[in-house]
């Protein structure tokens, strides 16, 4: 049996946490986007990993977090981690925990979810023209933790947190919490790339962010036209 779909079926009490990857932004008052930071872990090592997201988290206590399938993949693999090591949750990670009438943790399919049924973050970043599983294949995770490429499983999980982050944005703009999702792409690419110069999807980035950008500069160039 090929290594490459083990993960895929492995019942998800028995998955282990190899990788985690937050990014934090925040939204000025005037709907501004402000990158934070991107921080990665990967070890061999569950309780290592687990330790040090959640010791990241607690230094974020008024950041909510937001995932892509969070409460039904995420959480309960991180939670059973926790209890497995004995690791007390972040305040962001218990179970229907509220911070002033907000829930701490947000789950950003669930909210976007169609007919009842959810749906693929690759789907919605089609159907966005935002990149698409550009980090590497999931399925490749067993080989990788044995091979010890730490910076190869970095990348994975980043990349899905670049375009939920990214999606993230597109569903604030509709709601009137952002100026503008395209700027706050840029934002993120431009950011993302500055701290991952090496990375294998740096060069993917950039191409993305100059489509994103001429993008933009046409519909500038529209306006100004339309009210000359």
């Amino acid at each position: 049996m090929p290594r490459s779909i083990l993960a895929a079926e492995l019942r998800w009490p028995f998955r282990r946490v190899c990788s985690a990857s937050l990014l934090t932004f925040t939204i000025t008052e005037h709907g501004l986007f402000e990158f934070g930071h991107m921080n990665s872990y990967a070890d061999v090592d569950e309780k290592v990993v687990i330790t040090k997201l959640f010791n990241r988290l607690r230094e974020l206590p008024d950041h909510q977090v937001v995932t892509w399938s969070g409460l039904s993949h995420d959480l309960p693999i991180l939670r059973m981690g926790a209890a497995v090591h004995e690791i007390l949750l972040p305040q962001q990670l218990i179970h229907n925990a509220r911070d002033r009438g907000r829930y701490r943790h947000f789950d950003l399919a669930v909210e976007m979810k169609a007919h009842g049924m959810y749906t693929h973050l690759s789907e919605i970043a089609v159907r966005l023209a935002l990149p698409v599983k550009f980090g590497g294949s999931a399925g490749r995770v067993p080989i990788l933790v044995e091979q010890q490429r730490w910076a190869r499983l970095n990348e994975i999980a980043e990349s899905d947190v670049i375009v939920t982050c990214m999606v993230l944005a597109s569903h604030l703009r509709i709601h009137g919490e952002l100026v503008s999702a395209a700027a706050a792409h840029i934002v993120i690419l431009d950011q993302v790339r500055r701290l991952r110069p090496h990375a294998k999807y740096f060069d993917y980035l950039g191409r993305v962010r100059a489509r994103i950008a001429r993008r933009l500069m046409a519909e500038a160039e529209a306006f100004i036209a339309s009210a000359a």
